[in-house]
């Protein structure tokens, strides 16, 4: 009897990268693929055994023959451009990747026969949360270029369940953080400016409010939707950890004994920069999950695993820094 295999896309980014090593840990048979544009990527790719199957190739060139020859029967789908920043001044880029690049994957796995898929989308298709917490039913109202592709995204796997009987799942996650996350996002780009005598730039007056969830929370919580959730469903993940900017920087640089009047510098507003962020994840506390991390219990080990680690992070810092110089200018 032929091996079934799961695919899992975007597998050495962020997310993708830990619960990649979660499912070779348990023994599952996968194939890892991602297009690999980042050093730290290439790194990871490297640091993945040898006897694991992995593939460089965007999701644009994914077609039907590589997902029959190779078995797939589960796509696992974290694939995506992620940062805000980088969107406003490239938008184009975002909808290639993110919505382009996720149909293909679909009618590719249509006509592959692939029995599911899961697809990470993101809390931000919601938009700015003035009060409460919005559940998988409230309506989409994204904000930057980044997360109307990720909303484009999910109505896409919608009209494809209806369409075409696909069975998908979608996952909308609050802000990840952990260890082997790219420079460009807040925690890690905060940590490694301080390594490098550099102030944290905060936008506004750093009271935007955002959910923090930690990476292990995510993929456990993925794990037991991929075994008890239902496809056609949305789930919300959250930690019900909700921090302003502000005080997350303040935090670790308290954590990396400096004086946070002196590391702190406020730049301009980032264009439809969202206010607050806040899910509610009951749906998914109704299969049994709940989170286990705790921010002050985990940041010190973050910063830590950054201090030990310069090699992984010194080139996609350097590049987040030029890219930041022209963010706002759209190309």
């Amino acid at each position: 009897m032929s091996i079934m295999a799961i695919l899992i896309c975007g597998a050495f980014g962020f997310i993708g990268y830990n619960y990649s090593k979660l499912l070779i840990s348990n023994n599952e048979n996968v194939i890892l693929l991602d297009a690999i544009k980042s050093k730290s990527a290439e790194i990871n790719f490297k640091n993945t055994h040898k006897d694991i199957y992995k593939v460089k190739l965007d999701l644009n060139k994914v077609d039907e023959k590589f997902l029959k020859s190779n078995k797939i029967t589960k796509i696992i789908n974290f694939a995506a451009e992620s940062h805000v920043d980088n969107s406003i001044s490239n938008p184009r880029s975002f909808l290639e990747s993110n919505i382009l690049g996720f149909e293909n994957l679909l009618r590719t796995s249509i006509n592959a026969g692939v029995e599911e898929v899961i697809h990470f989308s993101t809390d931000e298709v919601y938009g700015s949360i003035k009060h409460g917490e919005i559940d998988e039913e409230g309506k989409l109202f994204p904000s930057s270029p980044y997360s109307s592709s990720k909303a484009s995204a999910d109505l896409i796997g919608l009209s494809f369940i209806k369409t075409y009987d696909l069975n998908l799942k979608i996952i909308r996650p609050a802000n990840n953080y952990g260890i082997l996350q790219q420079s460009e996002k807040l925690i890690p780009f905060s940590i490694i400016s301080l390594l490098n005598k550099r102030k944290i730039e905060l936008y506004g007056d750093g009271s935007n409010i955002r959910h923090w969830l930690h990476v292990d929370d995510t993929v456990e919580a993925l794990e037991v939707i991929r075994k008890k959730g239902k496809n056609g469903e949305i789930y919300n993940i959250g930690s019900g950890e909700y921090l302003s900017n502000k005080i997350l920087v303040q935090k670790i640089i308290s954590m990396m004994n400096l004086d946070s009047k002196s590391w702190i510098s406020y730049v301009e507003n980032r264009p439809g920069h969202d206010f607050r962020y806040a899910t509610n994840f009951d749906k998914i506390k109704n299969l049994g999950w709940r989170p286990k991390k705790n921010i002050d219990t985990e940041l010190p080990k973050i910063i830590n695993w950054y201090v030990e680690n310069q090699n992984w992070w010194e080139d996609d810092y350097q590049n987040t820094l030029n890219s930041r110089k022209n963010r706002f200018k759209i190309i």
